[in-house]
Protein backbone atom coordinates (compact mmCIF):
# COMPACT_ATOMS: atom_id res chain seq x y z
CA UNK A 1 0.00 0.00 0.00
CA UNK A 2 1.23 3.59 -1.04
CA UNK A 3 0.26 6.98 0.18
CA UNK A 4 -1.53 7.25 -3.58
CA UNK A 5 -4.05 4.58 -2.49
CA UNK A 6 -5.59 6.89 -0.55
CA UNK A 7 -5.84 9.71 -2.93
CA UNK A 8 -9.95 10.36 -3.99
CA UNK A 9 -9.87 10.58 -7.62
CA UNK A 10 -13.08 9.51 -8.24
CA UNK A 11 -12.86 9.98 -11.96
CA UNK A 12 -9.90 7.26 -12.01
CA UNK A 13 -11.34 4.74 -9.79
CA UNK A 14 -13.64 3.13 -12.08
CA UNK A 15 -10.32 2.17 -14.01
CA UNK A 16 -8.90 1.32 -11.37
CA UNK A 17 -11.22 -1.17 -9.76
CA UNK A 18 -12.69 -2.54 -13.46
CA UNK A 19 -10.75 -5.79 -12.89
CA UNK A 20 -12.10 -6.61 -9.23
CA UNK A 21 -15.57 -5.06 -8.95
CA UNK A 22 -17.18 -4.87 -12.32
CA UNK A 23 -20.48 -3.93 -11.11
CA UNK A 24 -19.36 -1.39 -8.95
CA UNK A 25 -17.27 0.42 -11.64
CA UNK A 26 -20.09 0.56 -14.13
CA UNK A 27 -21.74 2.71 -11.76
CA UNK A 28 -19.00 4.84 -11.30
CA UNK A 29 -18.86 5.09 -15.08
CA UNK A 30 -22.34 6.32 -15.08
CA UNK A 31 -22.45 10.08 -15.95
CA UNK A 32 -23.87 11.27 -12.85
CA UNK A 33 -20.89 10.19 -10.58
CA UNK A 34 -18.54 11.16 -13.25
CA UNK A 35 -20.32 14.69 -12.85
CA UNK A 36 -20.05 14.46 -9.32
CA UNK A 37 -16.06 13.01 -9.16
CA UNK A 38 -15.43 16.15 -11.03
CA UNK A 39 -16.72 18.89 -8.98
CA UNK A 40 -15.42 16.66 -6.24
CA UNK A 41 -11.66 17.12 -7.63
CA UNK A 42 -12.27 20.75 -8.93
CA UNK A 43 -13.18 21.63 -5.32
CA UNK A 44 -10.50 19.88 -3.64
CA UNK A 45 -7.35 21.36 -6.15
CA UNK A 46 -8.67 24.34 -4.90
CA UNK A 47 -9.20 24.12 -1.52
CA UNK A 48 -5.11 22.64 -1.56
CA UNK A 49 -4.55 25.36 -3.47
CA UNK A 50 -5.69 27.94 -1.18
CA UNK A 51 -4.53 25.72 1.85
CA UNK A 52 -0.94 26.20 0.51
CA UNK A 53 -1.19 29.93 -0.18
CA UNK A 54 -2.39 30.67 3.42
CA UNK A 55 0.21 28.13 4.74
CA UNK A 56 2.65 29.87 2.60
CA UNK A 57 2.21 33.36 3.78
CA UNK A 58 1.75 31.99 7.67
CA UNK A 59 5.28 30.65 7.44
CA UNK A 60 6.70 33.88 5.31
CA UNK A 61 5.06 36.23 8.50
CA UNK A 62 6.51 33.95 11.17
CA UNK A 63 9.68 33.95 9.47
CA UNK A 64 10.16 37.20 8.76
CA UNK A 65 9.28 38.26 12.24
CA UNK A 66 11.35 35.43 13.65
CA UNK A 67 14.24 36.98 11.44
CA UNK A 68 13.84 40.47 12.64
CA UNK A 69 14.09 39.76 16.36
CA UNK A 70 16.96 37.34 16.05
CA UNK A 71 19.04 40.15 14.27
CA UNK A 72 17.95 42.41 17.09
CA UNK A 73 18.72 40.37 19.37
CA UNK A 74 22.61 40.12 17.97
CA UNK A 75 22.33 43.94 17.06
CA UNK A 76 21.65 44.95 20.53
CA UNK A 77 24.09 42.07 21.73
CA UNK A 78 27.41 43.45 19.92
CA UNK A 79 29.94 45.43 22.17
CA UNK A 80 30.19 49.15 21.71
CA UNK A 81 33.89 48.64 22.39
CA UNK A 82 34.59 46.99 19.08
CA UNK A 83 35.48 49.16 16.23
CA UNK A 84 33.01 47.61 13.62
CA UNK A 85 30.11 47.81 15.95
CA UNK A 86 28.22 51.02 14.47
CA UNK A 87 28.38 49.34 10.77
CA UNK A 88 27.55 46.29 11.71
CA UNK A 89 24.61 47.48 13.77
CA UNK A 90 23.67 49.28 10.88
CA UNK A 91 23.61 46.07 8.38
CA UNK A 92 21.79 44.20 10.88
CA UNK A 93 19.28 47.02 10.91
CA UNK A 94 18.73 47.01 7.97
CA UNK A 95 18.64 43.25 7.91
CA UNK A 96 15.81 43.25 10.17
CA UNK A 97 13.83 46.05 8.84
CA UNK A 98 13.68 44.13 5.93
CA UNK A 99 12.69 40.82 7.78
CA UNK A 100 9.98 42.43 9.69
CA UNK A 101 8.67 44.30 6.57
CA UNK A 102 8.06 41.01 4.47
CA UNK A 103 6.67 39.33 7.47
CA UNK A 104 4.29 42.42 7.79
CA UNK A 105 3.55 42.57 4.46
CA UNK A 106 2.82 39.20 4.57
CA UNK A 107 0.01 39.51 7.88
CA UNK A 108 -1.51 41.94 6.17
CA UNK A 109 -2.10 39.33 2.78
CA UNK A 110 -2.97 36.80 5.38
CA UNK A 111 -5.48 39.12 7.18
CA UNK A 112 -7.03 41.37 4.12
CA UNK A 113 -6.90 38.54 2.06
CA UNK A 114 -9.05 36.41 4.86
CA UNK A 115 -6.64 33.29 3.41
CA UNK A 116 -7.67 31.08 6.54
CA UNK A 117 -11.56 31.67 6.09
CA UNK A 118 -11.04 30.96 2.78
CA UNK A 119 -9.22 28.34 2.80
CA UNK A 120 -11.63 26.69 5.24
CA UNK A 121 -14.60 27.47 2.87
CA UNK A 122 -12.74 25.98 0.28
CA UNK A 123 -12.05 22.59 1.86
CA UNK A 124 -15.58 22.89 3.56
CA UNK A 125 -17.25 22.57 -0.16
CA UNK A 126 -14.78 19.72 -0.87
CA UNK A 127 -15.78 17.67 1.81
CA UNK A 128 -19.71 18.26 0.86
CA UNK A 129 -18.81 17.28 -2.34
CA UNK A 130 -16.91 14.19 -1.19
CA UNK A 131 -19.98 13.45 1.15
CA UNK A 132 -22.60 13.94 -1.70
CA UNK A 133 -20.39 11.48 -4.12
CA UNK A 134 -20.62 8.74 -1.60
CA UNK A 135 -24.35 9.30 -0.60
CA UNK A 136 -25.30 9.80 -4.41
CA UNK A 137 -23.55 6.12 -4.35
CA UNK A 138 -25.05 4.50 -1.80
CA UNK A 139 -28.69 5.62 -2.88
CA UNK A 140 -27.48 3.83 -6.99
CA UNK A 141 -27.07 0.48 -5.41
CA UNK A 142 -30.05 -1.81 -6.01
CA UNK A 143 -31.76 -3.81 -3.71
CA UNK A 144 -30.82 -7.28 -3.17
CA UNK A 145 -27.38 -7.64 -4.89
CA UNK A 146 -25.37 -8.38 -1.35
CA UNK A 147 -22.05 -8.58 -3.97
CA UNK A 148 -22.28 -5.34 -5.10
CA UNK A 149 -23.08 -3.95 -1.99
CA UNK A 150 -20.38 -5.15 -0.34
CA UNK A 151 -18.27 -3.85 -2.68
CA UNK A 152 -19.56 -0.58 -2.40
CA UNK A 153 -19.03 -0.63 1.07
CA UNK A 154 -15.07 -1.83 0.73
CA UNK A 155 -14.63 1.36 -1.52
CA UNK A 156 -16.48 3.56 1.21
CA UNK A 157 -14.49 2.04 3.31
CA UNK A 158 -11.34 2.49 1.51
CA UNK A 159 -11.84 6.08 0.82
CA UNK A 160 -14.29 7.65 2.74
CA UNK A 161 -13.59 5.54 6.15
CA UNK A 162 -9.52 5.34 5.92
Amino acid sequence: MTDQDYLLSPTRHADDIAADAPALAAILRKQPFKKRGERFERADTDAIKRQSTFRWLALLAHGGMGVTTVLTAVALGLSPDWDHTPVVSWYLGLGAAAAGVCGTIALIMLRQGNKLRRWMEARAEAETERLAYFKALVDAVPHGDPVLLEQVLDYIYRYQVR
